[in-house]
């Protein structure tokens, strides 16, 4: 089969902090037995064609409202230069990776399966986060359903989250992970800690969404129960140091640790230094960072939204709660979860379950299954 994908980034040829490694596993499960050639719409500054994961890939400069149709003009002759004839575009994420690939599926009269892989579906006002809060947003994700002839979204929060009609509900297809870079670990055993402090790990880039105040929180209640701890944060800060002057309001800064963007080698052997991986978020669609520890058989707690909502883990954000009250009740399952590293390691076996069977293999197989049934449709 051959299969267009567009994508808005995260495929550098080299530089892996500038990859999106889920998409890169499964851009090589598929481009293993078919012909992929992926579409980039914002990876340099200059248009560049390469080889990765065994796929072609064609950059762009940037797409806009403005520069659409110059951009599919360029994309068809590159496509066609290489003698390649798509038949199925799959786009990533809704808006202009959707918007393009309408294009060029209705070029080729082929169809055009989307994955919103984000937060283009939602309003989260008092953080200002969403792909639908302003008009531009709204018109762009309309567009977008409108054009895709079939949908995925990576969990059942995420379908739940945007609420769209019968005829337009998502497929749910899990993002999974490449199972020979995160093979599967035993279990934390927190019955050999013996006196050492816990050792807790918060990864993602430092912005409102991850909501690293509720971190802080946490940590401060753990302080008042006398728990002895360490928290290492890993990810880019976008708040200009916000986060790390809170933290030392709170008097914190000896207990949280905080080392910036590292490559997943790095941050593979910083898992390992931890027992327990912790989610803060307002929102995510699945929850990468998080399984990814999971499968070095690190303890999983926090918020209850992306993966760990499918799966019934954590702690749900409720109407009118305080971020105090939260934080208080995750502290609360953190002090269980010491107290009983019977069930801690009950929750890491079963989560390493889904996770082993939803790897990059199987979701690159369920998007063929998808791709052969629009196909047919389409015929």
């Amino acid at each position: 089969m051959n299969i267009l994908i567009v994508v808005p980034g995260g495929v550098d040829e080299i530089d892996t902090n500038k990859q999106i490694p889920v998409l890169i596993s499964l851009f090589e499960q598929l481009g293993k037995h078919h012909h992929v050639v992926i579409i980039a719409l914002q990876q340099y500054d200059t248009c560049r064609h390469y080889r990765l994961a065994n796929c072609e890939v064609i950059t762009l400069t940037g797409v806009t409202f403005f520069s659409l149709f110059s951009s599919i003009k360029y994309v068809i002759k590159v496509v066609r230069q290489l003698k390649f004839s798509p038949d199925i575009v799959h786009s990533f994420w809704l808006g202009y990776p959707t918007i393009l690939g309408k294009f060029i599926s209705t070029c080729y009269q082929i169809p055009l399966f989307a994955s919103i892989c984000g937060g283009e579906l939602v309003d989260i006002k008092h953080i200002n986060y969403g792909g639908i809060r302003h008009q531009k947003g709204r018109f762009l994700n309309r567009l977008s359903l409108a054009s895709a002839d079939g949908l995925s979204a990576g969990s059942e929060y995420l379908k739940n989250q945007i609420q769209l009609s019968d005829d337009k509900a998502p497929s749910i297809i899990p993002l999974g992970l490449d199972s020979n870079f995160w093979p599967l670990n035993p279990p934390i055993d927190l019955t050999i800690r013996q006196n050492r402090p816990i050792r807790i790990l918060h990864i993602g880039s430092i912005n409102p969404v991850k909501d690293l105040e509720l971190l802080i929180a946490i940590a401060t209640h753990l302080r008042a129960r006398s728990i002895s701890f360490t928290v290492s944060q890993l990810g880019v800060d976008t708040l200009n140091g916000q986060i790390q002057r809170l933290t030392k309001t709170a008097g914190l800064c000896d207990d949280i640790r905080f080392y910036g963007l590292l490559s997943q080698q790095e941050a593979r052997k910083t898992m390992a230094k931890n027992d327990i991986i912790i989610q803060t978020s307002w929102f995510e669609s699945q929850g990468v960072a998080v399984a990814e520890a999971i499968t070095q058989g690190l303890i999983p707690v926090g918020t209850q939204v992306g993966w760990f909502a499918d799966m019934h883990i954590g702690i749900p954000r409720e109407a009118n709660q305080s971020r105090q009250e939260l934080a208080s009740k995750i502290c609360d399952d953190i002090v269980n979860l010491i107290d009983n590293p019977d069930q801690a390691q009950k929750r890491v076996s079963t989560i390493q379950d889904w996770l082993r069977k939803h790897n990059s293999q199987n979701t690159a197989e369920q998007f063929l299954m998808a791709y052969r049934r629009h196909t047919k449709k389409q015929r």
